[in-house]
């Protein structure tokens, strides 16, 4: 038995050795693998050519286009008011406001109207002393025509000696008194025609009179000269007003504008789509959005006109547009944003500012192996924080939405959206 164990750890170890020897002989031989090549995820941009317009957006206020002093033209006493005769209520046009104490005015009208009445009859009275004079001085004339008719006959019975000298002088003096009498008559005419002239004058400057004191009557009330919205309502019932009294301001309903500044450089790109000429400013489409906590109120406008200064502090440009419909929502002090149309591209595509370098080259897919293209562009214009481009890029196809450094052409890459 000794010998058995003596003989056990060597046959052990020898076994052990023997199966190293085999398990190195037979194992498998390892081959280098080449290294995977690298998919880089990027967002793209899905290409759609389109005809745009891009616009220039600048922030803007409210402003008033048409308002008005009201103001009384006489003075007097406060005795009525409407109700509707205070801040901010709306008002319509021709409506009546306030009425000052009507009495002194009416009994102007009164004695105007009898003053007149009365000058009137005095003129006809002239008229018609006038047409019997210019009567009488016809009478006159025929008269006179008759004793020079009758003194000639007179004077050819004499040359014939069928006539005393006595009758010739009779004869001539009957036509010497016809004469005077006609004179006398025609001073008369003119004298009368000179006071109806007079009298015509006085009569006028009465009517001008009642005229005045009927507008003075009329302006006793006081009504709105336009729709809208009353502010700086200062009056009460029964104050003693003069005229030229300031008792409120009136802001048109339907006159609004919009007052907004471009810069220069967006002005200039504004008078480039309009081929720098300044008179078809006029007329163009404004975009005027209004927001109302988390409501946007949206209104069109048109481009109107230019201020007739340029901002000194600033250098920008302060233009005006006309609101066309605002359906009484807006109200002057309103702060807005104005959006204003350039020119029309046809056949563009937009990107936003990270997918075009500084030189206008972008990164294209390849829809067949994902790998990256350089395509250059031209960049035509900005509208916010994309840019307008026109170049090879085919519709349906994508480019990359942002570059980065780590992508270059040749680049295989993943879309992520």
């Amino acid at each position: 038995m000794r010998w058995k164990t003596l003989l056990l750890p060597p046959l052990f170890l020898g076994l052990g050795a023997a199966v190293a020897v085999y398990l190195t002989l037979t194992r498998p031989e390892a081959r280098p693998q080449p290294p995977a090549e690298r998919v880089w995820a990027v967002d793209a941009i899905t290409l759609a050519p389109a005809d745009i317009t891009p616009r220039l957006e600048a922030y803007g206020t409210v402003v008033a286009a048409r308002e008005a002093a009201l103001q009384t033209s006489v003075s007097g006493r406060v005795v009525n008011l409407d109700s509707q005769f205070r801040e901010g209520a709306e008002v319509e046009a021709g409506q009546p406001l306030l009425d000052i104490d009507p009495f002194q005015y009416r009994t102007a009208v009164a004695e105007q109207k009898a003053l007149l009445r009365e000058h009137r009859a005095r003129l006809r009275r002239l008229a018609a002393e006038l047409a019997g004079e210019r009567a009488l001085l016809a009478q006159a004339r025929d008269y006179l025509d008759l004793q020079q008719r009758d003194l000639t006959r007179t004077e050819n019975l004499q040359a014939r000696e069928l006539a005393s000298e006595r009758t010739r002088e009779a004869a001539a003096l009957a036509v010497n008194n016809a004469r005077q009498a006609l004179l006398e008559r025609q001073r008369n005419s003119e004298r009368l025609a000179a006071q109806q002239a007079e009298q015509q004058a006085v009569v006028e400057r009465l009517a001008v009179g009642l005229e005045r004191a009927e507008r003075d009557l009329r302006d006793t009330t006081l009504h709105a000269p336009f729709a809208g919205y009353l502010q700086d309502v200062a009056v009460a019932l029964g104050q003693r007003l003069t005229p030229q009294h300031t008792v409120a301001r009136l802001i048109a309903r339907d006159a609004l504008d919009v007052e907004f500044s471009l810069a220069d450089h967006q002005f200039a790109r504004l008078l480039a789509a309009l081929d720098g000429d300044l008179r078809a400013l006029r007329g163009r489409p404004l975009t005027v959005a209004w927001q109302v906590g988390e409501q946007v109120f949206d209104f069109e406008a048109r481009l109107d006109r230019v201020a007739p200064r340029i901002r000194t502090d600033s250098g920008s440009i302060t233009l005006y547009g006309q609101l066309e419909d605002h359906a009484g929502i807006l109200r002057p002090g309103a702060f807005v944003t104005v959006a204003v149309a350039e020119r029309l591209y046809r056949e563009v595509v937009a990107l936003p500012d990270g997918a075009v370098s500084a030189d206008g080259e972008v990164w294209l897919i390849d829809p067949e192996t994902q790998r990256l293209q350089a395509v250059s562009v031209a960049i035509l214009a900005r509208e916010g924080e994309q840019l307008l481009v026109r170049g090879p890029l085919p519709a349906g196809d994508r480019v990359v939405a942002q570059r980065r450094p780590d992508l270059a052409a040749g680049v295989k890459v993943q879309i992520r959206r």
